[in-house]
């Protein structure tokens, strides 16, 4: 086993779930949007008609062929930080 896999894995004993590293995540799941394009994504999408979180993950899923779907722990924290930039409004 590669040394440094061995070391970028840690496994909770107690609940048994395995944490990985920054590096590890990323080659599992590789970044999709360079910092700051999923926010303006959400901005044009939004342009074209007021959508809700749901929505706006279905609409960047559908873009992707359902290959890659952004997690609503992605979504909404973006829409928070526009909406505080007063960039959105809720309605």
């Amino acid at each position: 086993m590669n040394e440094n896999y061995e070391h970028a894995v840690e496994v909770e004993p107690r609940i048994g779930l395995a944490r990985y590293s920054a590096r590890e995540r990323a080659v599992r799941n590789p970044r999709i949007f360079a910092s700051g394009d999923l926010k303006l994504l959400l901005l044009e999408l939004i342009g074209e008609q007021p959508r809700h979180g749901y929505d706006l993950i279905q609409q960047i899923e559908g873009f992707f062929d359902g290959a890659y779907s952004p997690s609503p722990g992605v979504i909404y924290p973006a829409l928070a930080f526009l909406e505080s930039g007063q960039l959105v409004e809720l309605t």
